[in-house]
């Protein structure tokens, strides 16, 4: 059969040799090119029936797409070809799509965290055979924060915790290549040996690589914008020399065996991962195996933990958040083998906290998705979760201010799940106690804390802090 278009301006018509065209064709049909329509098929003649009107409550498809003519409708996400929530399937390969109809792929109904339906009851953390604590660093600042090393793990042994998770600074313990700084790690030998003596496990998180084992450590000449990098220390630099890397993570898994190393925090975050190249799986996967081999050939008891990934559920925020999906595939396949002992993974709660349906839900079911991939077997470690109650951010999301009775709530309803949940191993909350540190008490990173930003030993409680501590059996001053 032969056949021929006849175009002008957006719109075309084929004509097909041979064939004929229904005298009962509605000439609407013809859109932009109607002259050309009549050529092919004249309009019926008065004396010819009319056709029947249409049924009632019956309705005639709008011609769209021509010059002059309404923009057609997208076909329904489950029939468009794309992957419209970012999970690495489409259409009706996609779980969330019940048929070719179904406007929405991302709808699936992903089950509960441990794949319940009813709400647990309050877990006593120190039962249930898992690691639970919180991020803090109180007592590298004793003088601002009046809580020492000894305070700082009794606060969260008193809410029931037996882990505590401590962010590291490279660069503020090895300022100069090979030159470590003993000064900036007598507060962590004190907090080290206080929490092995309790029996609780230290989680060192390493971030801040130092200038000299970066990209920045040698500019181009007249790049300026490197210079200026290069003048100022960063927490989010990650390392370019992974040797270095690797160095420096096998110094700590010396000086504390008992520690659980996670390897960097968030590198499928721009803000963690401050670099022209960003995302870089390739490059977190030389350092993730380099730090495994190394750690492991020492002989430390302590595991070796993925890097700390936010689980980034969809397509992400294009050059701020990377999809965990499509990063974390990636780094599994630049390693070529597993280089952890344990997942780490950061997944905040919306209000719906851990239901069917849920964020929370949808992120287990990202991350137990790729598990399943690549047959990991190693626990899950959530290393970062939280709830502010400070900031003034509205919505519905991991940085959006809740009241304080809010706070406690999810906190309470994600910790029981969790601590339930057969394939987690941890759950750290972020973090122990308010912190202007990170930034000023009106923006929402100063208000993830479960007690108040006030002196110790004993700053005062959110009712977080009460539930957790109650659960204890502990008697804490203000609740």
């Amino acid at each position: 059969m032969r056949a021929w278009a006849l175009a002008a301006g957006t719109a075309a018509l084929l004509v097909v040799a041979g064939a004929v065209v229904p005298a009962t064709a509605s000439a609407a049909n013809c859109g932009l090119l109607q002259i050309v329509c009549n050529i092919v098929q004249p309009p019926s003649s008065s004396t010819e029936a009319a056709p029947s009107p249409a049924p009632t409550g019956s309705t005639r498809a709008t011609p769209c797409g021509g010059l002059l003519q309404p923009a057609c409708p997208r076909p329904p996400q489950c029939r468009d070809g794309a992957d419209n929530d970012g999970d690495g399937v489409t259409d009706l390969k996609d779980p969330g799509c019940a048929n070719s109809e179904d406007r929405d792929e991302s709808t699936d109904l992903a089950p509960d965290a441990n794949g319940k339906t009813t709400s647990n009851p309050d877990v006593d953390p120190r039962q249930s055979g898992r690691l639970f604590g919180f991020s803090s660093t109180l007592s590298a600042e004793t003088q601002r924060t009046g809580i020492t090393a000894k305070q700082e793990t009794a606060l969260i042994r008193m809410a029931g915790g037996n882990a505590q998770r401590i962010a590291l600074l490279w660069h503020q313990i090895e300022p100069r290549r090979g030159q470590i700084d003993v000064h900036a790690l007598d507060w962590l030998d004190d907090l080290y040996a206080d929490l092995v003596q309790h029996g609780m496990r230290p989680i060192l998180t390493v971030v801040g690589a130092p200038v000299w084992a970066s990209d920045d450590a040698r500019c181009p000449l007249l790049d300026f914008s490197c210079a200026m990098r290069a003048s100022r220390e960063d927490s989010g630099r990650p390392p370019a020399d992974i040797a270095a890397y690797s160095r420096f993570v096998t110094m700590l898994a010396k000086r504390f065996p008992w520690a659980a190393i996670e390897t960097w925090n968030e590198p499928n975050i721009k803000s963690f991962w401050r670099t022209a190249r960003w995302p870089n799986p390739d490059r977190m996967a030389r350092m993730q195996c380099a730090a495994y081999d190394a750690i492991h050939a020492q002989g430390a008891t302590g595991p070796v933990l993925a890097p700390g990934l936010s689980a980034v559920v969809g397509n992400g925020t294009p050059g701020l958040h990377e999809p965990y999906l499509r990063f974390v595939r990636a780094l599994h396949k630049a390693m070529g083998r597993r280089c952890w002992d344990g997942l780490a993974v950061h997944l905040y709660p919306t209000s719906d906290v851990v239901g069917a349906g849920s964020s929370t839900a949808r992120g287990m079911q990202v991350v137990r998705r790729v598990r399943t991939e690549v047959g990991d077997t190693t626990p899950i470690w959530i290393t970062e979760a939280g709830a502010s109650t400070t900031g003034g951010v509205g919505g519905d999301h991991g940085d959006t201010q809740r009241t304080e009775t809010e706070q406690r709530r999810m906190l309470r309803a994600y910790v029981n799940e969790m601590l339930t949940t057969p394939d987690v191993g941890a759950v750290m909350l972020h973090s122990l106690r308010d912190s202007p540190t990170v930034q000023s008490s009106s923006g929402f990173a100063y208000g993830f804390g479960v007690l108040k930003d006030f002196a110790g030993p004993y700053p005062a409680p959110k009712p977080s802090y009460c539930h957790f501590a109650n659960v204890a059996g502990t008697d804490y001053p203000g609740c």
